[in-house]
């Protein structure tokens, strides 16, 4: 497959192209993160050259979105707050004039139609190629476990440690990420946090919810906390950190 790899400040003809697809890769719930909400345009304005777009015959074959910073702290101290911390991290640091040094890996979609081409390891191997490029030292994804939603009610950190008769993770998203020599790290508990009234989670699951409780709902990772009284619903979702440092991959890789 004739894959070409370029950035939004070179096409920004595809930006809504990319929009849509990106717009239908989670469930519906997901795209109501203020944080997001606060964040991302500020994303795309300040660092467009960090966003890239996988090309097949002109047609979008994925999309990488990642959030440039200056990380200050050990890589055993990431936040649990991890997409809050890396936006707000993120943009003050552009604001500020700091020089960047790591990226926050914020989202990679592959459209349905590019599926099970091996399209999600082309789009790490660009995003690892590009940080080496610009002299990127660490790149640092908060990872959603592709088949942690059949498992909702397993706590993720014993989900983390679910291998396979190999060795490899159970699960296939970090199967990817280990065979791409990522470093799988700790949980961060609070990766995503979304919050609505009762009316607009009964919308986003097309479910009803009775009574206050934990409820499972399709596409979470973990329960929904439902609280009548208060006409509150939350969910506050746990991701894996995943860490590469694409310089030193790099060097392996011409030594060879």
């Amino acid at each position: 497959m004739d894959i070409a790899v370029v950035n939004f400040e070179e096409r920004p003809d595809l930006y809504d192209s990319q929009e849509a697809i990106c717009g239908r890769a989670f469930p519906v719930f997901l795209y109501y993160s203020e944080t997001a909400a606060a964040y991302w345009e500020k994303m795309i304005r300040y660092y467009r050259e960090y966003q890239l777009m996988l090309l097949c015959k002109d047609n979008i074959a994925a999309v990488v979105n990642c959030m440039p910073l200056n990380l200050d702290i050990p890589e055993e101290n990431l936040p649990h707050e991890a997409f809050e911390w890396g936006f707000q991290k993120g943009i003050a640091d552009y604001e500020s004039g700091k020089a960047v040094n790591a990226v926050l890996g914020v989202q990679i979609v592959v459209p349905e139609a590019f599926k099970n081409k091996g399209l999600s390891t082309l789009a790490i191997l660009a995003l690892k190629e590009m940080c080496a490029e610009k002299g990127i030292e660490t790149i640092l994804i908060p990872v959603r476990p592709t088949l942690k939603s059949k498992y909702p009610l397993i706590d993720m950190d014993e989900y983390r440690r679910w291998t396979r008769s190999d060795g490899l993770p159970f699960d296939p998203w970090l199967r990817v990420h280990v065979r791409s020599q990522a470093r799988v790290g700790r949980v961060c508990e609070k990766a995503v946090e979304i919050k609505g009234t009762v009316e607009q989670w009964e919308t986003w699951t097309k479910m009803a919810f009775p009574q206050s409780g934990d409820y499972v709902v399709e596409g979470a990772l973990c329960p929904v906390a439902i609280d009548k009284e208060k006409n509150l619903g939350t969910y506050v979702e746990p991701n894996i950190w995943v860490i590469y440092h694409p310089q030193s991959h790099n060097r392996s890789n011409n030594e060879q």
